[in-house]
């Protein structure tokens, strides 16, 4: 009985579908079905934890027919010339390479310069020479002056370890410079030889560099100078010859820590003065921090040295120097030291050329030195600073007179005052201003004068650009009287200077007008030594 109900049900089911599929048959024509617009709305927020991962699908492949479809059928024609080569060198020389310059002028003064930059086996050279001759304005003025300079700079292949990727720099000077102590007074006839030959050979090299995360600095320096009178002068001279020889070297090293660069800095200096040892060393080590509105550097370190009398001079070196970049207006620039200060005899004996080789050399001690300044820098074309340097020190260093008609230096304990301040200014695009006011005072023990050193200077330089071949410069000065002797108010009178250029330029060739001294005032740097009067000169430069 069972087995007959389930057979009538299939049975009736069959006759059902196939019922609906000719119900289908006959309706296939019929419109499609409207539906209302609806819009799905919800209000489930996706809940996913943020440590969830979850594998991307891989993206499904297309067949054949598929991919022949995303292809144009338009397609590009061949284009008829080759498109242009890209050039082989990005970087080109903006400047000449050489230079070849000379000029003439009265009292027979003739110069000319040249110089030339060329690549050697990996090395940048550039090698300059000169020879100046004057006559003089004054009696046994004449002079001659010849120089030797060639720099490099390398930078070192990766296979010199350490020094790999490091860039050196080297150079050597040789100069010779032959003239007279001619503010001797007696010499009232032209001589026939000069009193005094100068000769200089010196070589130095340095390296700047990166080894893995530190940064280094090593060098060294040779020095040969010499100076000796001629033998028709050693009856108004003091001594026959005098050498100034020294070695140095130096190294330092720099690294990271946190926001703070931390080095370390060596230098030994190995110098002799007429047979006399001179030396210097220091030893120190320097923290320095800095961002985008402030920076500081300090060094705390060692000094010792020994001065021309065998006399030991030893110091605490301590300096702080720091830059504070207030706003897009202004930036204030400080420094504080105290220790000894390196003097170089060679620069004293270029400074003042009439040097007597009885001449002591000891080495200032800097009690105090502060430096300030605030530059005030409105815009690209203007920018203004003015500032103060003091110090309080023992041995400050000054010029007096020795014998004849040579000088000598001296040594005082005080403290020295200046203030200064200077302008730059573009006027317009074919006019610049520059100024500068010094004004100095001093306090040395047992009411000494500092010696040589005026209280007020005075320069100022204007330059035109005509057009685009032509231009000239103005400029004047004005230096206060100086004291000659320590223990005296006697002076050398101040003096005005005004001076004129003018320069043109015609292809690779400039040439210039020189006039110095225009009013023709009466200049003495030197006590008993009178610089040119009124002075004009005529050159030329070429530029290759």
């Amino acid at each position: 009985m069972k087995n007959k109900k389930i057979s009538f049900a299939m049975y009736f089911l069959v006759l059902f579908l196939f019922s609906l599929t000719a119900f289908a048959q006959e309706n296939a024509t019929t419109k499609p079905l409207e539906l209302p617009a609806f819009i799905i709305e919800g209000v489930e927020q996706l809940n996913v934890k943020s440590g969830m991962k979850q594998l991307p699908a891989r993206a499904p492949t297309l067949n054949a027919k598929e991919l022949d479809s995303l292809n144009t059928y338009d397609k590009q024609s061949p284009a008829l010339l080759d498109a242009d080569k890209l050039p082989e060198k990005l970087i080109r020389s903006l400047y000449p390479k050489g230079f070849v310059k000379g000029s003439y002028g009265i009292f027979n003064t003739a110069t000319i310069d040249a110089g030339y930059q060329f690549d050697a086996v990996g090395f940048d050279v550039f090698a300059r020479a000169g020879f100046n001759y004057s006559g003089g304005d004054v009696l046994n003025s004449d002079y001659n002056k010849f120089y030797v300079d060639v720099n490099s700079d390398y930078i070192a292949d990766e296979k010199f370890f350490i020094f790999g990727g490091s860039r050196t720099k080297t150079g050597f000077i040789l100069q010779s410079q032959n003239y007279n102590l001619y503010g001797y007074e007696k010499n009232t006839k032209e001589l026939a030889h000069f009193d005094r030959n100068l000769t200089q050979f010196k070589f130095n090299v340095l390296s700047d560099g990166a080894y893995e995360s530190f940064l280094f600095k090593v060098g060294a320096n040779l020095n040969l100078l010499g100076i000796k009178h001629d033998e028709n002068s050693y009856q108004y001279v003091t001594g026959n010859k005098l050498s100034n020889n020294y070695v140095r070297g130096f190294a330092e090293v720099k690294n990271y820590w946190k926001n703070f660069l931390l080095g370390g800095n060596i230098l030994l200096d190995f110098e002799s003065l007429g047979g006399n040892a001179i030396n210097y060393y220091q030893l120190d080590g320097s923290a320095s921090y800095f961002n985008d509105k402030f920076s500081i550097l300090a060094k705390a370190g060692f000094q010792v040295a020994n001065n021309s009398n065998n006399i030991d001079r030893g110091g605490f070196l301590l300096s702080a120097n720091m830059e504070y970049r207030l706003d897009r207006l202004f930036t204030i620039k400080a420094e504080v030291s105290s220790g000894l200060e390196k003097n170089d005899f060679e620069n004293f004996i270029f400074y003042n050329p009439y040097m007597s080789f009885n001449t002591e050399f000891d080495y200032t001690y800097n009690i105090l030195k502060v430096n300030g300044n605030v530059w005030f820098h409105p815009t690209e074309k203007i920018s203004a600073v003015g500032g103060v340097n003091w110090r309080v020190a023992d041995r400050i260093m000054y010029f007096a007179k020795d014998t004849l008609a040579m000088f000598k230096l001296k040594y005082a304990n005080g403290n020295i005052f200046n203030l200064f301040a200077e302008v730059f200014w573009d006027l317009s695009n074919i006019d610049r201003l520059s100024a500068k006011l010094d004004l100095t005072t001093s306090a040395l023990n047992d009411n000494k004068n500092l010696t040589y050193t005026p209280n007020l200077q005075i320069r100022a330089s204007y330059y035109r650009k005509w057009f685009e071949a032509f231009g000239t410069n103005i400029a004047l000065g004005y230096v206060g009287d100086r004291y000659i002797l320590d223990n005296s108010n006697e002076k050398i009178d101040a003096y005005f200077l005004l001076n004129f250029k003018a320069d043109y330029t015609l292809n690779n060739f400039t040439f210039e007008l020189n006039v110095k001294n225009i009013t023709n005032s009466d200049i003495y740097i030197w006590n008993q030594y009178k610089e040119n009067g009124f002075f004009a000169s005529l050159g030329v430069m070429w530029q290759f």
